[in-house]
């Protein structure tokens, strides 16, 4: 297999990924409060998500180095087909809780096994590589992937004939069913594209499982030892409390502002949203090589405009300029993302990548559990603006951690270092 083949198939495998996400993620807030849930009430079943993938983000990622890329996330596919079946037909807070709940460990489960597979099988091929092309190429796909769902949802229920009345077939619940065909579609992308040597994994599924809690104990002593991966882990539990606040709350400002939850609004702003963090992830080769790969500046620089970007989404007072503003926060959370991966697996060895990207999202998650619990009640006390301006704050504040992780020389043994970009 060549580089380029390589990723190829990493692009299509996150694609496909995504694609079913795209389909459901600007609906599924409005599909629970239309089925009768509180705004509190859906916090709270996202709040399960958030400590589900949080309990095991660290035995699920131990696993995926232990055992194997593919099998994992073949089964994640396989859960995620069952949960998005779940969330089609609940019309109750507890249904809600198991498909969130199951959700969270197809999240668990999917969680840096893709990326990490696509990493070493790079090195693997070329180990001069930069990977940052690689990484960057795969965060596109996968944002387009993202918009394409949520147009294909947003605008399915406008052109097919109107469902006989139904107590789970509606305009809001049609996305959920596209995201499910999508999820099917990745399971066998997963089983036919992820090619891993059974060279590189060998004994039992038992041997594996036992194996984990020493690839954690491993990882985590890493991050203990090192100052900028502990710093990372920071930021992305702030990204986590961002991300939270924006995906639960958006949609529920949008019907305020527009007072209509017609699917083609909401599949739009999706959509911008998605291609949003697409342009901005995409732009990152050349942001690099332009400003001679001042790593810690430009993840400060895309901390810092997604706080402005999101004050001024606060004070929108209509759709147009809220969507806008919604969409550069997107833009600039696209330049961050690549950027800080790249700093994470520099200071990673390979036996361990899985299980720090996990460690990774699980800060992301105990981010956004956090931000579950507790914005969605202060949003409706005080106001979603209010809320999203003290988000800001922190959002901005913690991108002067890059600066601090980009200055060190801190590598792992083992751990990928790139060549310097040439000039």
């Amino acid at each position: 297999m060549t580089t380029v083949g390589l990723r190829r198939r990493y692009e299509s495998v996150t694609a496909l990924r995504w694609l079913g996400v795209g389909a459901v993620a600007p609906f599924v807030f409005l599909l629970m409060l239309e089925r009768g849930l509180s705004l509190a009430a859906v916090g709270g079943a996202v709040a399960v998500y958030g400590v589900t993938v949080a309990a095991l983000e660290l035995p699920t990622g131990g696993l995926a180095d232990s055992l194997g890329r593919r099998p994992v996330l073949a089964v994640a596919s396989g859960v995620t087909i069952a949960a998005t079946f779940l969330l089609y037909v609940a019309t109750d807070f507890a249904v809600f809780v198991a498909a969130w709940a199951l959700l969270g460990i197809g999240r668990a489960l999917d969680s840096g096994a893709l990326e990490a597979w696509f990493v070493d099988a790079s090195l693997d091929l070329e180990p001069g590589v930069d990977l940052r092309f690689g990484l960057a190429r795969g965060e596109v796909a996968g944002a387009i992937a993202l918009a394409a769902g949520s147009l294909l949802g947003g605008f399915l229920p406008t052109v097919l004939p109107e469902p006989a009345p139904s107590d789970h077939l509606t305009a809001l619940s049609m996305p959920v069913l596209v995201g499910a065909g999508a999820a099917v579609a990745h399971l066998v992308a997963v089983l036919l594209l992820v090619d891993e040597p059974r060279s590189l994994r060998s004994g039992s599924i038992r041997e594996a499982v036992r194996d984990v809690p020493t690839v954690i104990r491993g990882a985590l002593g890493l991050a203990g030892r090192h100052r900028g991966l502990r710093l990372l882990l920071l930021s992305s539990a702030v990204i986590g409390i961002t991300a939270n606040s924006l995906e639960v709350l958006w949609q529920p400002r949008f019907n305020e502002l527009s007072g209509s939850t017609d699917t083609r609004l909401f599949g739009v702003v999706g959509a911008a949203i998605f291609l949003a963090a697409a342009l901005g992830a995409g732009s990152v080769p050349r942001i690099v090589r332009r400003f001679r790969d001042a790593k810690g500046g430009i993840a400060l620089l895309a901390h810092t405009g997604s706080a402005l970007a999101m004050v001024v989404l606060a004070a929108a007072a209509a759709v147009l300029p809220a969507a806008v503003a919604l969409s550069l926060i997107y833009v600039f959370l696209g330049v961050r993302l690549p950027v800080h991966n790249e700093l994470l697996h520099r200071r990673v060895p390979s036996a361990q990548r899985s299980t720090m990207l996990s460690a990774d999202s699980l800060a992301l998650q105990l981010g956004g559990f956090l931000s579950a619990l507790v914005i969605p009640g202060l949003a409706g006390v005080w106001g979603i603006p209010p809320v999203w301006g003290a988000v800001a704050v922190a959002l901005g504040l913690a991108g002067a951690v890059y600066p601090a992780v980009a200055r060190s020389d801190e590598l792992a043994a083992g751990a990928y270092a790139p060549e310097p970009d040439p000039g």
